[in-house]
Parts: C-alpha cells; structure tokens; sequence
C-alpha cells in the first residue's frame, strides 16, 4: 500500500483535487496548507471495500480516467483489511459491555473511512520558537467509533496527557504495528468509562 500511496501523492494537484467526492468532507483531498496547523495532505474513501469496492473503483476512476487495477485491488485489499480489524475490535468491545445480542446490528451500522495522509517536513522546520515538533496534524478528537492507525516512518502521534496540556509520543513498539484508539462516541456509548485522548501529529524535532 506504501508504493500504491507514493503514486497517488505524485499526480498533479489538479487531478488530487477531482479524487473526492462530492458529497462529503471526508470524502475529498485535502490539500497540505501553510500553516503551523496542518504539514499533510490527505485522501479519504468511504466504505473503500464494501460493496464489491463500488467506492474504490469510483475514486480510482476519478484519479486515473484510464483505469489502474494495481492500485484499484491494493486499496480494496489493504481497506476491506482495515475495516474487518477494526469491527472486529468494536464488537469486542461491544460483547465486553454485554451487549453480544447487539454486537452484529451495531457492527453492520458501522460505516469506514479509509484515509490516507502524507506528512510533510524538512527535519528542521519546528513550529515555535522553543523548538517544538512541527505539527503535522493538528490537535483533536475523532468523531468515529475508532481509529485504527498505522504510522509508517512518521512516528509522530501525540496524546495530551493530564490537566497540563503536556504531549506525550506514543511510539510504535514494531515496524508492522497499528494504534488502536477510541474515539468520542465510544465515550458517550460507555458512560465515559472510555476515553477518546486529544491527540494530534507531530512531524521533525524530537
């Protein structure tokens, strides 16, 4: 999926810009802005690989009109992947609240989102003066159920941690590892007995 990514991020600006759909925000490229607030740019896909891939092949359309079936079966491969984890995860968290009867109804509701983000940095930009991390991805909280996430070579993501504000890496233990992280439904879902950490990506400086 790395080298099916690295040939997406190469098309011209304009042919990233007709990839997204047009109805939804996550659905769309977001182009990487000049500011200390977002050094990425990003590809979403909704659903990548239900449906037969009705999603993938659309976007894969969009971004090559003559077709590219290399990279159409990586991406509805590596999404439908992503999307088994991460519903298998979300009904074990469903069955540990007692709620087995319920797992599969809430399991099917659950839509995915396949993004894709490339972070930009030269290893010397920092975003203050006090030479601290540029941030890549901004700080926040995710409004899905969760987020499965697998890092690359940025190792970068962040939590806030405590009433100070302080951020904290949270480093990959392995090359091939995923962060698993719950995100604000969950929190209401349980009561608040999870919690959705503000977290956000930093890229360069430590």
């Amino acid at each position: 999926m790395l080298v099916a990514m690295a040939e997406l991020f190469a098309l011209p600006r304009e042919t990233k810009r007709r990839t997204g759909a047009a109805d939804g925000p996550y659905r769309a490229y977001m182009e990487k802005r000049d500011s200390a607030a977002c050094h990425h740019e990003a590809f979403g896909v909704l659903n990548a690989a239900a449906g037969g891939g009705e999603e993938a092949r659309a976007f894969v359309a969009r971004a090559w009109p003559h077709g590219n079936d290399r990279f159409l079966e990586t991406l509805t491969s590596t999404a439908g992947e992503m999307a088994r984890l991460a519903r298998v995860i979300l009904a074990m968290v469903v069955d540990g609240y007692g709620l087995s009867h319920r797992s599969d109804e809430i399991v099917a509701a659950t839509d995915t989102n396949f993004r894709m983000l490339r972070y930009h940095n030269d290893n010397t930009r920092t975003s203050s003066s006090d030479g601290q991390p540029a941030v890549g991805l901004a700080a926040h909280v995710d409004g899905s159920y969760l987020t499965v996430l697998f890092q690359n070579d940025v190792d970068g993501f962040e939590m806030r941690t405590g009433d100070g504000g302080e951020w904290a890496r949270v480093h990959s233990p392995g090359p091939d590892s995923l962060l698993v992280v719950a995100d604000q439904p969950l929190v209401a879902w349980s009561n608040g007995r999870l919690h959705a950490p503000v977290h956000r990506v930093a890229v360069g400086g430590r």
